[in-house]
């Protein structure tokens, strides 16, 4: 019974109104929501760039072992470089279904 009093019902809209014309508290939203999206997005952002480091390691391997000689398998070494290879390119692949996870939670 007290929302359809038209007294609190008036008072009521008079303080949302005082209250969404104030700019300390536009402020204040503002500041809070933008540091929300910030920090939503940071851990995207290093998973983005882990995922590039990666890659770029990855390559920097793959350029490693054609420039001595190619992609034959061996030696100790190369054996060495294809299990370090397979062993990026699924650490790639998972942290690339999680970015895509957490891509879609977002």
């Amino acid at each position: 019974n007290a929302l359809n009093d038209p007294d609190i019902l008036d008072h009521s809209m008079e303080f949302a109104t005082d209250v969404v014309g104030d700019d300390v508290v536009q402020r204040t939203a503002g500041e809070a929501l933008y540091n929300t999206l910030s920090y939503a997005v940071r851990p995207t952002l290093s998973v983005a760039l882990g995922l590039i480091g990666g890659g770029l390691i990855l390559t920097s391997i793959v350029a490693f072992r054609y420039a001595n000689g190619g992609m034959g398998g061996s030696t100790v070494l190369d054996a060495q470089l294809d299990r370090a290879v397979s062993t990026s390119l699924q650490f790639i692949e998972v942290s690339g279904s999680m970015l895509e996870g957490l891509g879609k939670v977002l």
